[in-house]
């Protein structure tokens, strides 16, 4: 609490004809009136440093004649009969040390006890600590508090060192020493092994995708009715970690490392008698889903023009980089628009518009993964199939329904499979025989 001092000064006199008038000048000073400590707290590293700390409460700007003292007993043999036993408070207070190494930073109070540090220095057992603000120009408004602590329930231990590790074919041996062996330690070992964290297999990356409407036929566009893969450079894994650490703000300044390039119409022998001289473009790349995750919680179609501006940015460098692929196609583009994995979310139901389900990494593919991605659950009734149960595209999610056919029938169909195409092949060869 801040308080008002004043003082009197000396006298200014002033003479003329007329009047005599006389000045007394007065000094103001602000002090502080000391404040008790609340909330002390104290921590032992490793049984052998000790700090602790309280909170001052305020924030004593005049420190020249404000004095914060710590004083403390370390041989206290029970703190907890100290406010009934006459004499044992006698002899507490009476052997009270110095706390030398103070620090006050705002109004945080701190006491040092250092290691080998002359008298001053940590042991174990109960301490009594006396908090004492005093100011210099008001003795009579003085504070003390008063704290006790007991130290075995404030160690942290320091870690060990020199571990050492046997590894043979049926155990693991570990030895390590610790700075304080004398002292009862309990260890505790937690362990894990090197793949755990590759077990838990995650979601597959996102895509963004881009639709283009051309004016013109498959031949007059020079497109096919094929796919292309298209990659700037033949470090595939190197391009996907460049791009993949790139923020949302770079990407439209950066070409794409990687397009699948498609165009459906061309796929469509019956497309142009509908929808003569247009034609239709795909191109996809993968996406990430933290790119656009600002925008998760608008509503689609108006999720702002920040998210329009950079969609639609990446989109047109994709559009060109397969303009460069296919040149008959400048100029042709009538219809343009951009789905990001917002999209994909929205439209297709998936988490994070992941393109393929679950990762396929290495880990993927471990058994302990394959022994959880089974068809049938551990949910009654409830059954997985597709390319979460075997692997990624149309081929892993033909097999996937397989699997789960073969676990709801209990019935291996994959050996009626072989079976029932050895009997097509006896039979051709039966056919051709007769003729």
């Amino acid at each position: 609490m801040d308080q008002i001092i004043l003082r009197s000064g000396g006298q200014l006199h002033t003479n003329n004809a007329y009047m005599q008038t006389a000045y007394y000048l007065k000094s103001v000073q602000r002090t502080n009136r000391p404040v008790k400590v609340s909330n002390g707290s104290c921590l032992v590293y490793n049984w052998q440093n000790m700090t602790c700390a309280w909170d001052l409460g305020v924030i004593y700007r005049n420190t020249r004649d404000v004095s914060v003292t710590v004083q403390y007993n370390d041989s206290v043999p029970d703190f907890t009969n100290l406010d009934y036993d006459v004499t044992l408070r006698w002899s507490v207070y009476t052997h009270l040390s110095p706390c030398k190494h103070i620090q006050i930073k705002g109004k945080c109070l701190t006491c040092k006890m250092l290691e080998n540090d002359d008298r001053e220095s940590y042991r174990r057992g109960t301490y009594m600590f006396f908090v004492n603000i005093t100011n210099s120009r008001r003795l009579e408004a003085g504070v003390s508090s008063r704290f006790y602590f007991n130290t075995d329930e404030l160690v942290q231990p320091a870690k060990v060192e020199n571990v050492l590790t046997q590894v043979n074919k049926t155990e693991i041996n570990l030895l390590w020493s610790h700075s304080k062996p004398y002292v009862s330690l309990q260890f505790k070992i937690e362990y894990k092994s090197r793949w755990e964290n590759d077990w838990k297999v995650g979601e597959s990356v996102s895509f963004l995708t881009v639709f283009v409407g051309l004016n013109g036929s498959k031949e007059d566009l020079g497109i096919q009715a094929h796919n292309c893969w298209h990659f700037t450079r033949p470090d595939l894994e190197q391009l996907y970690d460049e791009y993949s650490a790139l923020s949302t703000e770079e990407l439209p300044n950066h070409d794409v490392p990687m397009m699948f390039i498609s165009f459906p119409s061309a796929k469509d022998p019956s497309w142009h008698e509908t929808n003569p001289d247009k034609s239709t473009c795909l191109i996809i790349t993968w996406s990430h889903y933290k790119w656009f995750q600002d925008w998760e919680n608008g509503r689609v179609k108006h999720r702002g023009e920040d998210y329009e501006s950079i969609k639609t940015a990446i989109g047109k460098r994709m559009l060109q980089q397969c303009i460069k692929l296919y040149p008959k196609m400048e100029g042709k583009v009538e219809y343009f628009d951009v789905g990001t994995p917002l999209s994909n979310k929205y439209y297709l139901g998936f988490q994070h518009g992941e393109m393929y389900g679950l990762d396929h990494n290495m880990a993927r593919f471990l058994p302990q993964t394959s022994i959880q991605l089974r068809p049938k659950t551990d949910i009654p009734g409830l059954y997985l199939t597709g390319q979460d149960v075997m692997s990624v595209g149309l081929a892993g999610g033909l097999y996937g329904g397989l699997l789960c056919a073969s676990a709801l029938l209990n019935r291996n169909l994959y050996n009626d499979l072989q079976a029932l195409q050895k009997e097509l092949k006896k039979s051709e060869d039966t056919e051709k025989k007769q003729k």
